[in-house]
């Protein structure tokens, strides 16, 4: 074991000394309420071996000149850039910056709805924050502009501020689909998996978010979004796979032959449920909504009283001792 931590060690730190991580000059920007472009430096600064910075707005620069401090615990250190270059013509709504000291070492930011941009327009005390995430299997960074709601809340590089995405992910009986990876672009391993009941729930910083899912078994790519998320934003996605839910371990005992009727019904009424009698009787009902989520699990009966539910589709899964026998597709209308 300590062998492995060792050469995991050793080949990390080759793996970093080959691909150096280039320091961040840049931690935030933000418009206070007189309209002007905050800009804050970051610890990071700490290595500029240099007296001055080149930055530019795309149409304008300037080359501005300070003795940065060597020491990390000095900053941040905040400018007005607005009052550095009065001809400035980024806004909240749009603009782009960089921030240059060499040919290899700048960072650049575009936001707002002008073209390709890093993130969208700025809005009341929000913040745009350069931050990144370590993918510790493959030893590299993904490099980040995201946004926090309010600078204060930016620090080291980092915010407190996040969005979250839940997914749901069903096979195409409205099944569960369980442990499914979701990844991340930019990033060799999965994010998160899927858990029993097809939910993946992920609390991430405001930025690019590129979710990819695959079919299980396949590099068939089923699910795709690339989306900017915003600070305290909530985004649900509903995901279907291609294949069915035999291949789940609940379902590696052999199916009864089980009918229901009707299948279309009111709340209230009453499903009837034959099974063959050459089989042992089934011992419960699981009643599941299209994102997979157990809305009432009861003991079996032969005339099951449909719960009062909206109208909409939802699905039925016939067990024994904990083992799946049959799924049904029921309509409820009102």
């Amino acid at each position: 074991m300590r062998k492995f931590l060792i050469l995991l060690f050793l080949g990390g730190a080759i793996s970093l000394f080959a691909n150096p991580i280039i320091p961040r000059i840049v931690q935030q920007f933000w418009f206070n309420d007189a309209g002007d472009m905050m800009l804050q430096v970051g610890y990071e600064a700490s290595h500029l071996m240099t007296d001055s910075l080149f930055i530019s707005d795309g149409t304008n620069s300037m080359v501005f000149a300070y003795d940065f401090p060597s020491d990390a615990a000095a900053y941040p250190i905040t400018f007005n850039l607005s009052y550095l270059m009065p001809d400035l013509l980024d806004t909240p709504e749009c603009g782009y910056l960089q921030v240059k000291v060499d040919d290899f070492w700048y960072d650049e930011v575009s936001w707002g709805s002008s073209g390709i941009e890093d993130q969208l327009p700025i809005i009341a005390t929000q913040s745009i924050y350069q931050t990144k995430i370590y993918d510790s299997f493959s030893w590299e960074t993904l490099d980040l502009w995201a946004k926090s709601d309010h600078p204060d809340n930016v620090q080291n590089y980092s915010s407190t501020t996040s969005s979250i995405i839940t997914i749901y992910i069903h096979y195409q009986d409205g099944s569960p689909a369980a442990n499914i990876p979701v990844f991340h672009a930019g990033l060799y391993y999965p994010l998160d998996y899927s858990d029993e009941t097809g939910l993946v729930e992920l609390e991430l910083p405001c930025a690019w978010t590129h979710l990819r899912i695959y079919e299980p078994g396949t590099e068939d790519l089923v699910f795709a979004e690339d989306v900017i998320t915003e600070p305290a934003g909530c985004y649900v996605y509903n995901v279907s796979l291609q294949a069915t839910a035999i291949q789940d371990e609940v379902q590696q005992t052999p199916s009864a032959a089980i009918k229901i009727y009707p299948n279309v019904l009111k709340p209230g009424q009453k499903l009837h449920i034959i099974h063959d009698k050459k089989t042992a009787a089934p011992t419960r009902i699981r009643l599941l909504d299209l994102k997979g989520r157990v809305l009432q699990e009861t003991d079996y009966e032969e005339d099951w009283p449909i719960p009062k539910l909206a109208s909409g589709v939802y699905f039925l899964q016939i067990l024994q001792d904990g083992k799946v026998l049959s799924k049904h597709r029921i309509i409820i209308l009102k």
